[in-house]
């Protein structure tokens, strides 16, 4: 019971950004939110991304990472905001994909750490 608390308090903590072995999707996941990387304007692209999702996550709805350009994408689960991390090493990456807690590891390892960027605000 307490980690399950601890846990849902540390993904309210989530929603901002300080400025400044896979199991990826197969092959043409449709990412739910598509269209919204193609209205934001921005220069990358979901197509980019390999996608995984969290369903056994209490803050992710999905995560994706594009290689390439070392773009980290979070959609937090609650809320359904949608952050793009630059510059952020496979390492990093691996990381969160492989943390037990993806949240506790976002919030030690990413959040404040990268630039972002917002794509989606909270619905």
């Amino acid at each position: 019971m307490k980690i399950v608390l601890i846990a849902l308090l540390g993904c309210s903590l989530l929603i901002s950004c300080s400025p400044a072995v896979r199991d990826i999707a197969p092959q043409g996941y449709d990412m739910p939110h598509a269209e919204i990387f193609e209205d934001s304007g921005m220069h990358y692209h979901a197509d980019d991304f390999d996608w995984v999702e969290t369903p056994e996550s209490t803050c992710f709805e999905y995560i994706g990472y594009d290689y390439e350009d070392e773009y980290l994408c979070v959609c937090f689960r609650d809320s359904g905001a949608i952050y793009v991390y630059t510059d952020v090493p496979e390492s990093v990456w691996d990381g969160l994909y492989a943390a037990e807690s993806r949240g506790g590891f976002y919030n030690s390892e990413i959040k404040g750490k990268y630039p972002c960027e917002r794509i989606r605000r909270e619905t």
